[in-house]
């Protein structure tokens, strides 16, 4: 199984699912995270978001870690692609 990283910007929802995962016996770290904050998105191979579409400064906010976290991505792959040295 791949990790799981959930991500909220406060800390009672992050706790109810370490509890419920916990119950379940899965692995899953959490983190806290406010995306209208200048932090970036972790790395992740996958971004599931929800609940950041009902405001509009939520949703732009959400666009611009998402490109952001696109952009490193490709750079990566680029210097990757590039070989060594």
């Amino acid at each position: 199984m791949a990790p799981v990283l959930a991500t909220d910007f406060r800390p009672t929802p992050l706790a109810l699912l370490r509890a419920a995962a916990k119950r379940q016996g899965l692995a899953v770290r959490t983190a806290l995270l406010d995306i209208e904050a200048c932090d970036p998105l972790p790395p992740a191979e996958l971004v599931v978001a929800a609940d950041v579409f009902y405001k509009a400064e939520t949703a732009l906010a959400m666009a611009r870690r998402v490109a952001e976290a696109y952009l490193r991505k490709s750079a990566r792959d680029s210097e990757d692609a590039s070989g060594p040295g």
